[in-house]
């Protein structure tokens, strides 16, 4: 029985992990659209730069310049709860969303868990371990 449940669980936990690790990549999708659509709604223009933090203990959202406008239209789109990564390469990291409007007013947003290893399990279509990060707009620095 035992070696029958050693069995199962080597099969069964990378499944596990790589299902954190989708669940880490759409957190922090989700995180992207929101900002994307409050820099939209809060009119940020030309050099304007906003960055959304999650504590990773905590939780705690902190929104810091591009106003009151930007943090006010990013709650409204992502909801007051947490987030928070549950990933073994993401659950001990921020995450950090920044948004950085260029000359021609298009949005760069890159949201990523602040120093985190390469997924272990999740591969891009190259067949590379993903990073946990996400990116939209004019460049992915």
């Amino acid at each position: 029985m035992a070696i029958l449940i050693g069995v199962i669980a080597l099969a069964v936990i990378p499944n596990i992990q790589r299902s954190r690790e989708s669940k880490d990549l759409t957190t922090l999708d989700n995180i992207m659209s929101a900002c994307n659509v409050a820099a939209a709604n809060a009119q940020l223009k030309k050099g304007d730069t906003a960055t959304v933090k999650y504590d990773k203990s905590s939780g705690a959202l902190t929104v810091t310049p591009a106003g009151k406008a930007f943090e006010k239209q990013y709650k409204n789109a992502i909801g007051d709860g947490p987030q928070k990564l549950t990933s073994g390469v993401g659950a001990d990291h921020d995450i950090i969303g920044t948004v950085t409007i260029d000359n021609n007013n298009v949005a760069t947003i890159v949201v990523k868990a602040d120093g985190a290893d390469p997924c272990k399990y999740t591969t891009d279509d190259k067949g590379d371990a993903k990073k946990l990060e996400v990116s939209s707009g004019a460049s992915s620095n």
